[in-house]
């Protein structure tokens, strides 16, 4: 199970995380 979680969901979260705090970045800034 654990290298279940790093092998795809930890790449998986960090796709996610990255693209969220990307777009809120984009629209603070736009919005600034």
């Amino acid at each position: 199970m654990d290298l279940f979680v790093q092998r795809f969901l930890l790449p998986q979260l960090k796709k996610e995380f990255l693209r969220k705090s990307i777009r809120s970045e984009y629209q603070s800034s736009s919005t600034a």
